[in-house]
Formats: structure tokens, C-alpha cells, sequence
């Protein structure tokens, strides 16, 4: 079974191939889909797997209010955990749905970031991307061999970075990205609460070439311990679920906010294996 890193990368390039199928017929995938269907399909790439598990829950369509999900990057009882904020790139080089009307453009990212420190989530951007972009093989390298631009078919910015660009467009916010495999790509050497703090970290400190890093004073990537829903939820994940997955899966979603559509644990279940 390939690593975290390489599922990652996997469904970056999924879904720029599937973005350019849409166009092609044009079809307008909304970011709320993009986002359920590529977790769904690493959770189900990963079924099985005894070290990392991928386990997902949902709300119903009816039931949605918004966008944002809440993703946990655990190891044993304590972890890592972010709001997540998915964005689409249009045909014509912007995220259309960054910004808002006058005389308040961030008001959705200071939403994001206003409920993230209220519920003690990191802030995240995901931005869903194209081959129409233009990507190059920078700034998305790892220790894996595979080096294609797909792999910018999923990137991760801090919203912090995302005000400085100033712009809903491609090439003023293309400098604070990089793609979402490198989130956990430190995974084979760390666990995974600490790659994802290290990558966020690194993050943070984007800035275009030849201008300083200077930036607003961001939120603290904290470890912490995770609530006993997300525990019951990471082991129904697992091959044999110790309780009802329904009514697990049920608590899950009944306790997230009414803006965010679905939550993810990546757990990391190494030391419990070895």
C-alpha cells in the first residue's frame, strides 16, 4: 500500500483531472463535492491499511449549511485539528467565491479564522486547481520520485497569507501555496501531528520571491487532546469497529457546527501497531 504522501498526491492529481473533465462538458463541481469525493476516495484507498487510517463522516445534503470541514491529524489521544476552508479555481485564473462584495472582502476568512480560534482549529485554505492554471514542477517536490504538475491539483495556504495576496487571482496567491501532499509527507519520519505542525509552520512564512515574510501574527499550531467523539469515530474507522458505526458516524456529524459539512481524522496508529 503506498504511504500517506503518495494518497495525497494521488488525489491532488484526481482531481485536476477530474476539474478538467468538467470543463470540457461544463459542468461546475462545487467545492463542498470536490472536497466529500476526494476524501472519501483516500478513505477508501486506505481501507484496511493498520497505520494510517482515513475515516469520514458527513452530513447529510439536506442537513448542509456550508462549506468547511474539520480535519484531525491524531496520534493516540492527541493531535492536530483544522477548519478547512475549500475553494475552486475558475476558467478564467480566480477563485471566484474568495472574496466577497464591498465594503468587506475577508469577511468570510475572518469568519474562518474567527470560528477556528473559538473551537481550536487551525485555519486552512484548500484550493482545487486545473492543468489550465499553469503550474510548473516548483515548489511541490518531495522525497517521492513522482514530480508531475498534478500535484497541484489540491494546495494548502494559511489565510493570514491569503489577505497579503490582496487578490482572488491564481498568480497573486500561487507564491503562499503548496500542495496538500506536503502536509503529511514528513509522516515516515514523524508523527503525524508533528509533520502537519513543521508544514504549517513553513506555511506561514510564504512569501513571492525578493519580498519579506513579514505578516500578521498568526495562530499557534497546538497540540492538544482530542475530544471523545473524534476517538469513537478513529476507531470505527478501523477494521473491527468496537461499536455501532451508524451511531458513531451520528455523533460524529450531530456535534460539528452548523456551517461545516463533514469531518476527517487521519490517525496515526503507528506506535499502537509496533
Amino acid at each position: 500500500m503506498p504511504d500517506l504522501c503518495e494518497t495525497f498526491r494521488w488525489q491532488a492529481g484526481q482531481i485536476w483531472n477530474r476539474m478538467a473533465k468538467a470543463a470540457s462538458v461544463r459542468i461546475a463541481l462545487s467545492e463542498e463535492t470536490i472536497t466529500e469525493t476526494a476524501l472519501y476516495e483516500m478513505a477508501l484507498a486506505r481501507h484496511g491499511d493498520s497505520t494510517i487510517a482515513i475515516t469520514l463522516a458527513t452530513k447529510p445534503q439536506e442537513a448542509r449549511h456550508g462549506g468547511d470541514w474539520e480535519w484531525w491529524l491524531i496520534a493516540g489521544s492527541s493531535g492536530i485539528s483544522f477548519r478547512v476552508q475549500a475553494k475552486r479555481l475558475f476558467q478564467n485564473g480566480r477563485y471566484q467565491s474568495l472574496l466577497k462584495p464591498a465594503p468587506h472582502p475577508y469577511a468570510q476568512l475572518d469568519k474562518l479564522r474567527e470560528a477556528a480560534r473559538r473551537d481550536g482549529h487551525v485555519p486552512l485554505y484548500c484550493f482545487f486547481n486545473h492543468p489550465m492554471a499553469g503550474f510548473t514542477r516548483q515548489g511541490g517536490c518531495c522525497r517521492h520520485s513522482y514530480h508531475m504538475p498534478s500535484f497541484w491539483g489540491c494546495t494548502l495556504a494559511c489565510p493570514d497569507r491569503v489577505r497579503a495576496a490582496g487578490s482572488d487571482h491564481l498568480d497573486h496567491l500561487r507564491p503562499y501555496m503548496r500542495p496538500w501532499h506536503k502536509l503529511v509527507c514528513d509522516h515516515a519520519r514523524a508523527r503525524l501531528p508533528d509533520a502537519a505542525k513543521h508544514f504549517v509552520e513553513q506555511l506561514s512564512r510564504l512569501a513571492p520571491a525578493g519580498r519579506s515574510s513579514r505578516r500578521e501574527a498568526i495562530d499557534p499550531v497546538e497540540e492538544r487532546l482530542v475530544p471523545d467523539h473524534i476517538l469513537r469515530l478513529a476507531r470505527a474507522g478501523r477494521e473491527r469497529p468496537v461499536e455501532d458505526d451508524t451511531l458513531i458516524v451520528d455523533e460524529a456529524v450531530s456535534s460539528l457546527p452548523e456551517d461545516v459539512a463533514g469531518v476527517v481524522v487521519f490517525d496515526d496508529r503507528r506506535e499502537a501497531t509496533s
